[in-house]
């Protein structure tokens, strides 16, 4: 069996209190390594849109995250992936 890495826990990322004092909605774009055991390692932001209000609670939910390998052949290996975590108050 070939399939790619699957999550099991998505991100869960917490709301900055600044950004949501000012209304403030935006995106950051995180890439990562999902090891053999399913944990998420080298975190990193790759953009983000306001600059820096999102980073910290993006790679913190990120890491907390779990996902299942990928599988290749039926044997588990280390896969990098691409996020985009959407943070939007609802209205």
């Amino acid at each position: 069996e070939t399939r790619d890495a699957r999550v099991v826990v998505p991100p869960r990322p917490t709301y900055p209190p600044a950004a949501a004092r000012n209304r403030q909605d935006g995106w950051v774009e995180v890439e990562f390594t999902v090891a053999v055991d399913g944990s998420v390692q080298n975190a990193k932001v790759l953009s983000s849109n306001p600059p820096r209000v999102f980073d910290r609670e993006a790679l913190v939910a990120t890491q907390q995250a779990k996902f299942e390998a990928r599988l290749d052949r039926g044997q588990p290996v280390a896969s990098t992936l691409r996020r985009r975590i959407e943070f939007k108050l609802s209205n």
